[in-house]
């Protein structure tokens, strides 16, 4: 039996929602009927320890925008190498690359878009949002399908960048349940009263989640609320400002950083 090549793209590879759905994706995926493969222009986050065998890995090497060009030959080289049957681009950088370099494809693949953002308010915060919303709105239709994770962005995508609804396909989002339950099994030493008001923050320490307006949020949530407690389980970039920031609004005994 013939197996479907299946190729999986990212701008950049780091370690989040999107990141982690596209490991499930690959792993779940029967290995006797997909060859499967997962190029990224640049890799901050090993992709190897996550994903299982029979997974091809290919780190393009290019980060910063201005290597763009030269990412899209490099991925053009492995889109004619290949010859995937299937494309899914995760947003983005990618989307721009797997769209262009599809259109001088011999055979030209079906292009799938993974988009999990509520872009209207995601874009608010990105520093190329003109090319971004760009991207969204007049390359999208030239997508086979895109793949969303909730009502709301699709009805985002449709409604603020007019993306045909009938294009959009609405999967929520995989669990990986090996992962959890190995998670689950980490003790959280973290002393909470049994009547402790607490809140917690799961996901990367990086500036678009905005963590630092959790915390001055909860800076003045503290001053009303009795003995309340902030648990966030995440690691990044921001994780020292964040605790730096933590002893400047004098709440560092009220927040955990538990990684």
């Amino acid at each position: 039996m013939k197996k479907t090549r299946l190729m999986i793209v990212f701008g950049e590879f780091k370690s989040g929602g999107g990141e982690r759905e596209a490991i499930s994706l690959l792993n779940g995926l029967d290995n006797r009927k997909f060859e499967k493969s997962l190029v990224c222009c640049s890799v901050s986050s090993s992709p190897t320890s996550l994903v299982r065998k029979n997974v091809t890995i290919v780190d393009l090497g290019h980060h910063p925008w201005w290597f763009f060009p030269v990412s899209i030959i490099s991925f053009y080289r492995n889109l004619l190498k290949d010859s995937p049957d299937i494309v899914v681009s995760m947003m983005g950088r990618a989307s721009l690359m797997t769209t262009i370099a599809a259109i001088f494809m011999p055979k030209k693949p079906k292009h799938i878009i993974w988009h999990h953002t509520l872009s209207s308010q995601w874009l608010i915060f990105q520093p190329h949002r003109k090319i971004q919303q760009g991207i969204i709105k007049y390359l999208y239709p030239f997508c086979h399908r895109v793949i969303t994770i909730t009502q709301a962005i699709k009805k985002d995508l449709h409604q603020n960048f007019g993306i045909n609804p009938d294009k959009i396909i609405v999967l929520p989002s995989m669990v990986d349940f090996d992962y959890i339950k190995k998670q689950a099994e980490k003790k959280l030493f973290v002393n909470i009263s049994p009547n402790q008001s607490v809140i917690s923050f799961v996901g990367r320490l990086v500036k678009g989640k905005k963590v630092d307006v959790l915390l001055k949020a909860f800076n003045q949530l503290s001053d009303i609320e009795n003995n309340p407690l902030l648990i966030i389980a995440g690691s990044g970039p921001e994780e020292a400002p964040l605790k730096n920031l933590t002893r400047r609004l004098k709440i560092e005994e009220k927040v955990k950083f538990v990684g």
